[in-house]
């Protein structure tokens, strides 16, 4: 009974917390972010759960891009239309499938658990990557009311 009276911060809205990780992002790694967020955004993804996995989902892309990606900028684009798209791309040095096999192999599993946090709620999940040509992760999910 007392986990359903803890009011969760993300009950009041995610801008503020994609703001703040992408702040952090850039202060803690000097590689600057471009942003597209748009202003009806706690307007329209209202549920907790989503809010939740968009926010994991950013989380672990910009852990990787600081890690791994050598990128020198990031562009972050959330759109709103009948379902909720964004793409975190990277400018970075990128990925041969090898590499993320080999990856997966040893454990590392981030690639994965953005792919099953977005198709626990029925989304989509898409990992692009090229050696010398950057990195994109791009979500899709349904917008809840």
């Amino acid at each position: 009974i007392q986990q359903n009276l803890i009011i969760r911060p993300m009950e009041y809205g995610l801008t503020p917390y994609l703001l703040d990780l992408t702040e952090r992002f850039t202060t803690d790694t000097g590689v600057p972010i471009t942003l597209a967020l748009p202003p009806e955004t706690d307007t329209v993804i209202t549920d907790t759960t989503t809010r939740e996995i968009v926010y994991a989902v950013w989380q672990q892309a910009l852990d990787n891009a600081a890690a791994h990606a050598h990128a020198t900028r990031v562009t972050i684009t959330l759109t709103l239309t009948d379902e909720i798209y964004f793409a975190i791309a990277d400018d970075g040095v990128g990925a041969t499938e090898d590499q993320q096999v080999e990856a997966a192999t040893n454990g590392r599993f981030g690639l994965k658990s953005m792919q099953m946090r977005l198709e626990s709620a029925n989304g989509r999940f898409r990992f692009n990557s090229q050696p010398e040509k950057g990195s994109s992760v791009e979500g899709w999910l349904p917008i809840l009311l």
